[in-house]
Parts: structure tokens; sequence; C-alpha cells
């Protein structure tokens, strides 16, 4: 008889939700310092593994960066940038950004 009420129990499901509260992202551990004619930005993103997880844009006149459910981080720059001249680095190991921008 046991095993005929183990087998009328509803089958658990594939998928359960453990919770339902969305991902807060933090703003990142940052320093913006100016270095002769550019300013260098170095962002700690310790969660993120590879580069790819990574979106940046670079405007004239502000930073943004953003690791989907991990990192968000909006910066106005001290001064105009050339934007188009920017560069970006990754360093996998130290989990550190660095971005390069000519004033």
């Amino acid at each position: 008889m046991a095993a005929e009420t183990a087998s009328a129990a509803p089958p658990r499901p594939l998928v359960e939700e453990v919770s339902s509260q969305a991902a807060v992202e933090e703003t990142p551990e940052h320093e913006l310092r100016l270095e002769n004619d550019r300013l260098v930005l170095q962002v700690r993103v310790p969660r993120v593994y590879v580069v790819d997880d990574l979106d940046v844009q670079i405007g004239d006149r502000t930073v943004g960066l953003r690791a989907e459910g991990l990192y968000t981080l909006t910066l106005e720059l001290p001064q105009p940038i050339r934007s188009e001249a920017a560069r970006c680095k990754f360093d996998k190991k130290k989990r550190v950004l660095t971005v390069t921008m000519l004033v």
C-alpha cells in the first residue's frame, strides 16, 4: 500500500524557484585619475570572469559600464575626452578593467 500512496503524489517540478527577488547590480569599486594627457579609469569587477560579460559605453563626457545582474557604473568625466581614441584592457587574473582615454 505504501508504494501506491507514493505513486499518487504529484511529481516534483523540474525547475524550482528559490527566490523571486531580482538581482541588484552593485556599483563596482573604481578609480579615475589624470595621467599627463589622458584619463585612466580602473574598475574592479571580481565577479566577472570573461570580458564578453562587460558592456562599456564611452562618450565625450561620460563612461558607462554594465555587467548584467552584477555591476553598473556611470561616470561623468571631469573634462571632455576623444572617445574614438579610448582603449579598454581587461586583466582576467586580477579582474580589473582599465579604460584609457585621451583628453
